[in-house]
């Protein structure tokens, strides 16, 4: 295991809403980037509320 110092990652910018079941959005994001060694900053676009059968605007 190689560990890098923050100077070396990279930064991407994630524009997308919040979801709050962590199935799509910033949580998806966040996660791939650390996936990929990279930093995550995140810009909200939309919020939704939710629940397991349906989703409001």
């Amino acid at each position: 295991m190689t560990l890098i110092s923050m100077s070396q990652k990279k930064f991407i910018l994630s524009i997308a809403g919040h979801d709050p079941t962590n199935a799509a959005g910033t949580s998806i994001d966040l996660l791939v980037a650390n996936e990929f060694n990279m930093h995550c900053l995140s810009a909200i676009s939309n919020l939704t509320v939710q629940d397991a059968k349906s989703c409001t605007r």
